[in-house]
């Protein structure tokens, strides 16, 4: 017998008529809500108000795994250079037009470069998968 009142097949709710489909069944079968009450509906909507702010605060506090040293690697001028097979007045000359240059704060003029941008970059120009062959 369910004990929520909201629950669309409570006796208090439900008192003269046939019990209806619940949250389940029609997660099961989404066609049974066609041929719920309407009062029905509304006691199901607040059920799964109920149950989705339940899940969202559950998800919200799972904490996130932070991202590792190893995800990226900031390269040297030489560093990327070798990577790219350029030489460092290229990536120097070219370093505006590049998406994997970084440029840390409070270093004048020092360029680092992102080891997974290049990776992507070198994936875009020549179709292979990134970090490894195609």
């Amino acid at each position: 017998m369910p004990t929520n009142p909201l629950d669309p097949n409570h006796p208090r709710t439900n008192a003269n008529r046939p019990p209806t489909a619940g949250l389940d069944a029609i997660a099961a079968d989404p066609a049974a809500a066609t041929t719920l009450p309407a009062e029905s509906v509304t006691a199901l909507l607040t059920q799964l108000t109920i149950v989705q702010s339940a899940l969202l605060a559950r998800l919200l506090s799972i904490p996130t795994t932070p991202a590792t040293p190893d995800d990226d690697r900031l390269l040297t001028v030489a560093e990327a250079a070798a990577k790219l097979g350029v030489s460092v007045d290229w990536l120097y000359r070219n370093s505006r037009k590049l998406p994997f240059v970084v440029r840390p704060t409070g270093s004048r003029g020092a360029l680092r470069f992102s080891s997974r941008g290049i990776e992507r970059y070198i994936h875009r120009r020549t179709g292979s998968s990134p970090g490894g062959s195609s």
